[in-house]
């Protein structure tokens, strides 16, 4: 079956119940799919995420491999939190570039994959972990 991928939508959540705010190490991922006839699908897939270190084939290195089982596919948009099923590598987000792309039930690579970036909670972390000096919250 040849299956065709519209949008991307990233958002990192914050986990309410831990004492300390703190972003999980996962993230939500959701996408529009649709069967060779630009008809939207309804029903259960599997869907394989991947991140690579390039946004060509060619000498990509695979950095992220994860499988979703029968993820739910209604009026052709899907759900899944990527990083839930296995561990994202720890350093993974302090690359250079990033990119993300699908496979749905054992097919090919759906094509092209998608840069990634940085989100707003992404940009602070990044400011904090250049401090230098005293950091206490007095000062």
């Amino acid at each position: 079956m040849w299956f065709r991928y519209i949008g991307l939508v990233m958002l990192f959540l914050a986990r309410q119940s831990a004492p300390v705010w703190s972003l999980p190490n996962q993230f939500a991922q959701s996408g529009f799919l649709t069967d060779g006839d630009d008809r939207p699908l309804d029903g259960l897939f599997n869907i394989r995420v991947l991140l690579h270190d390039r946004a060509e084939p060619r000498n990509a290195q695979l950095l992220f491999e994860e499988l979703h089982q029968n993820v739910v596919v209604e009026d052709g948009w899907y759900f899944v939190h990527v990083g839930s099923q296995d561990e994202l590598p720890s350093g993974l987000f302090q690359r250079d570039a990033l990119y993300f792309s699908i496979s749905v039930d054992g097919g090919r690579e759906v094509t092209p994959r998608i840069s990634l970036g940085q989100v707003p909670a992404a940009f602070i972390a990044n400011v904090a972990l250049n401090v230098i000096g005293d950091i206490e919250p007095r000062s």
